[in-house]
């Protein structure tokens, strides 16, 4: 593409951004850095529910995070141990005696999941697994000696888009970048204000279990299966893609098999990823690397500035809903161009700002809404943002708190269809969690304790002091039970009663009566 249609697509982009900008009425809401980001928790997240990224923002090197709903390693298992019901009359007994050491002893040696369980948190080779990254995309700038001035890295909340600036040589450079929902792609704009000064390496990598390689078409393809846990049978297949959409310098491949840009003052970058994950979300996909080329060429089809309309009216469509002003006009005027961490330091120190706490509130919003959509797998103990093979805690849904705090906002700030994710976790439950209840208390209905994978664990943990809470399913049934509340939709009642009844059938059978006051316990 010749540099005046490119300068126009750029100018359409711009142009589409200030319209969109200019239609809302909400106070302006950004997460802003003045410095790159060295911890995933300075980066920018970005997100549309399936596909997520992190952007550092590194002036001589950039990496960005990539991340798929699906990149689970594992596999079905049956982890619950045989036997177990058996011991429980005795723990019973021991716990009515207030001998808690000894009932203790009873529930790691008998009522603890069967296997490794999740590795303690550390699952990622073993059946449970673990949620991990997809893998790092690099963009390699030519190195320059000049002082980097105005540097600015922001994450704007209304249009769920990052933006990075900064002077160089006495070049503005910039850098703009959106996940898209509606077109399943990562888009990454690159300008400059002068002429062929853009030259930039592309990469990707993956710590294991991954290939890099040239497609026929030019893109950058990676591609994998991850672990299934059994050191047989298949994982979990997953792909990337990158292509230069559009550019005004010159394409070119190095020695190492990598995508170059030379010369350049334009560069739209699109990148998708899919994984074959059979769960119980997530949009059927046979094939990954297909799948992510299928994406690609339909988003490369459309100009820039009609997949950033189209993303943003996505997005606004859940955002949109809520509006917090704390404090007003004039105070939020007076901090918005505070760097965010400042603005968290002077809070700290006693400083006032009722603004800061109307971000944190929509910068929640935001976090949900990019991570969990319909049709998709539910925010995890990171969203859907993870940069290791081994996520801490195996990043999957924790629900003695976790998971459920992820879904606060969703109810009560008006994003309904985003708890449709957690309302799937909760019915992929249901089937093994009635041989759970069985085998651990002979009971009808059916129970989840404090883990959850895509694979249907349902059994206790491997620790009593915290894999044995047996409440995590009821809490979990509380959402089911607040959304129809809120809604008073009877069709979604049908829906859950079955779900609810399991539930509280399991609890009528397990509890019994403490004796002194006939409490239930």
């Amino acid at each position: 593409m010749n540099g005046t249609s490119l300068r126009s697509t750029a100018g359409l982009l711009a142009a589409a951004m200030a319209t969109v900008a200019g239609s809302l009425q909400l106070q302006a809401r950004e997460i802003l850095f003045d410095q790159p980001g060295t911890h995933i928790t300075e980066s920018l997240p970005l997100g549309n529910g399936r596909l997520g990224t992190m952007l550092f923002g590194g002036v001589s090197g950039e990496r960005i995070v990539l991340n798929e709903h699906g990149m689970w390693s594992g596999s079905p298992q049956n982890a619950d141990r045989t036997g177990a019901a058996a011991a429980l009359p005795e723990i019973r007994q021991l716990l009515l005696e207030g001998k808690n050491v000894e009932a203790e002893a009873l529930v790691n040696q008998y009522f603890t999941c069967a296997g490794v369980g999740s590795g303690f948190g550390t699952g990622a080779d073993d059946p449970y697994g673990s949620y991990q990254l997809l893998g790092n995309l690099y963009l390699d700038f030519d190195p320059s000696e000049g002082e980097v001035t105005g540097y600015q890295r922001t994450l704007d909340l209304e249009t769920a888009t990052a933006r990075l600036v900064y002077r160089q040589d006495g070049v503005t450079f910039e850098r703009t970048g959106f996940v898209s929902a509606p077109d399943n792609v990562f888009v990454y704009v690159l300008s400059a204000d002068q002429a062929e000064v853009i030259n930039v390496t592309l990469r990707m990598e993956r710590p294991e279990r991954a290939t890099v390689a040239l497609a026929d078409n030019g893109d950058l393809e990676m591609f994998g299966e991850l672990d299934n846990g059994w050191r047989y049978g298949r994982g979990v297949r997953y792909a990337a893609r990158l292509r230069v959409a559009e550019t005004d310098g010159k394409v070119v491949t190095d020695e190492a098999g990598n995508l170059r840009v030379e010369k350049a003052s334009k560069v739209v970058l699109m990148l998708s990823g899919a994984t074959d994950i059979k769960s119980f979300a997530g949009r059927p996909v046979e094939n990954a690397r297909a799948q992510a080329l299928a994406d690609l060429d339909r988003a490369v089809g459309k100009p820039v500035s009609g997949l950033m309309a189209d993303h943003v009216k996505d997005y606004q469509s859940y955002y949109n809903r809520v509006e917090l002003q704390l404090g007003g006009e004039s105070a939020a005027e007076a901090v918005r161009e505070i760097p965010t961490g400042e603005r968290l330091q002077r809070f700290q120190r006693g400083e006032p700002d009722p603004d800061l706490a109307a971000l944190y509130f929509d910068f929640g919003r935001y976090l949900l809404i990019s991570s969990s959509r319909p049709g998709g797998l539910p925010a995890n103990l990171q969203g859907i943002w993870a940069d290791t093979v081994q996520t801490p805690w195996n990043g999957d849904w924790h629900a003695n708190i976790n998971v459920q705090m992820n879904y606060w906002p969703a109810t009560v700030c008006n994003m309904l269809e985003l708890n449709e994710p957690l309302f799937a976790l909760i019915e992929s439950l249901v089937e093994p969690g009635s041989e759970t209840a069985e085998a651990y208390y002979g009971a009808r209905g059916w129970v989840s304790f404090l883990l959850a994978n895509p694979w249907g664990f349902s059994s206790p943990g491997e620790s009593a002091s915290w894999g044995s809470t047996v409440s995590c399913s009821a809490w979990l049934c509380q959402h089911l039970w607040d959304y129809y509340r809120f809604t008073g939709d009877r069709a979604f009642l049908e829906r859950a009663y079955p779900v609810l009844k399991g539930s509280a059938l399991f609890y009528l059978d397990m509890l019994i009566e403490e004796p002194e006051h006939g409490w239930l316990g």
